[in-house]
């Protein structure tokens, strides 16, 4: 750091009139590869103010491009406002005496090559900060101290690696040609990357997300666009740095047997019943195994006018639930996980 360096204009605390008054200084660089569609980036560079000046400003931003940045030439005054920021690095920098390391994110659209960093805003939306004569300035050059000029180095742009699922309870429910993912009891491995795929045979899955493991904290439900319910089998999948898979964990969720009228959801040892106009008089329930043999038919009424019944002695595997009302006769099928 400091060997080689470049420096930035980022602003001036001055009256209007002043013709440096919206000058701007920008640089650009080309990447070694085209940045990846959907992926996330972490950016990172080392600032410092110059000697000869002492004034901050928190707008140091970033902008990506497909292609190369251009001036049709003249004095860059107002370029600010041709480009919005992908990415503003933080924290601010303060020090001449130090380098600051200031970073930020940003996910991908695909393609970009070319990335632009300098201030992106107008002085009526630059901040700019006086750090006061406590702050050392070089006289040796004739400059006003009030621009905020600073110098940047190693630059870094890379892509990131999502905190990885290493253990997961994995599962799901219908709804709204939706099906809605739940990871409970989640742990992480920082240098893992964990990816969601669908399938509906089974065997050709289809990559649907990157999993932030880091979001998953916060994050309950993993909702896949699912028209028709074509999509049955879900799988997670974490690969460490080299490409080996870590962990796995797969299930199976059809949701095809959703009726109008009645709606299964099998979540956490409990099956569910719902029925659109919640009335359940004179209608029974039993649920069969593949063999035929009846093995539940107890189900109780809860607060909010669904049937519920614990099947958490019901081994892994396809069952039928019967449904008998005025005469109809209604067959439906679950997947206990």
């Amino acid at each position: 750091t400091g060997n080689a360096y470049a420096g930035l204009f980022l602003g001036r605390i001055v009256p209007s009139s002043d013709s440096f008054y919206e000058y701007r200084e920008y640089i650009q660089g080309q990447l070694s590869s085209p940045l990846v569609a959907g992926q996330v980036y972490n950016l990172s560079l080392k600032g410092s103010i110059c000697d000869r000046y002492r004034v901050s400003t928190p707008n140091l931003h970033i902008r990506f491009s497909n292609t190369q940045f251009t001036w049709s030439g003249g004095t860059p005054n107002n370029v600010s406002t041709n480009y919005t920021p992908h990415g503003t690095f933080t924290p601010t920098i303060n020090s001449k005496v130090n380098w600051t390391n200031v970073s930020s994110t940003y996910i991908a659209t695909g393609g970009e090559t070319y990335f632009l960093i300098g201030n992106m805003r107008n002085t009526s939306l630059t901040p700019m900060t006086d750090l006061g004569t406590a702050v050392p300035i070089d006289t040796t050059y004739s400059s006003s101290p009030t621009f905020s000029y600073i110098f940047i180095d190693d630059v870094v742009i890379e892509r990131a690696i999502p905190l990885g699922i290493t253990n997961a309870t994995f599962s799901s429910k219908c709804e709204l040609n939706q099906t809605i993912l739940s990871l409970t009891d989640v742990s992480f491995n920082d240098i893992y990357e964990s990816s969601l795929f669908s399938s509906t045979d089974g065997f050709n899955f289809e990559f649907e997300q990157v999993i932030l493991g880091n979001e998953l904290n916060s994050l309950s439900d993993l909702i896949i666009s699912n028209p028709n319910y074509t999509k049955k089998y879900f799988k997670i999948e974490t690969i460490n740095q080299n490409g080996e898979i870590v962990y796995s964990s797969e299930l199976f969720n059809d949701c095809s047997f959703l009726n109008e009228e009645y709606q299964l959801i099998e979540n956490n040892n409990q099956l569910v019943i719902k029925k659109a106009d919640e009335n359940f008089r004179n209608v029974e329930f039993s649920i069969f195994d593949l063999t035929g043999r009846n093995i539940q038919n107890s189900f109780t009424l809860n607060a909010i006018n669904e049937l519920q019944t614990n099947i958490s002695l019901l081994t892994t595997g396809l069952y039928f639930v019967t449904i008998k009302s005025n005469n109809e006769l209604i067959n439906l099928n679950f997947y206990k996980n």
